[in-house]
């Protein structure tokens, strides 16, 4: 059964590749940690996320990737948010 992770984020729009940070998990493994990332959108439907992990307490600068790679996954989800899409006029709808 798949385990529900709380959590907060960031996302920064104005940068490209556009950030998102997640942080703030309440267990381990990530517990005290961020996933500083890149996120592009790829559609109304699908994403491209690449992350690495740093200590909660530093700049991201150091650890989050400055472009994606051949081995950087594209996720696709029936259940992406339009409301998101809109509000970040990441794509139309």
């Amino acid at each position: 059964m798949p385990r529900t992770l709380n959590m907060q984020y960031n996302f920064e729009p104005d940068t490209l590749p556009y950030q998102l940070d997640l942080m703030g998990f309440t267990g381990p493994p990530l517990e005290n940690k961020t996933l500083f990332g890149i996120i592009e959108f790829a559609g109304t439907n699908s994403f491209k996320f690449d992350c690495d992990v740093g200590p909660s307490n530093e700049s991201g600068k150091k650890y989050r990737p400055a472009k994606f790679t051949k081995d950087t996954v594209t996720y696709k989800s029936d259940r992406l948010s339009s409301k998101l899409m809109q509000q970040t006029n990441l794509c139309k709808i």
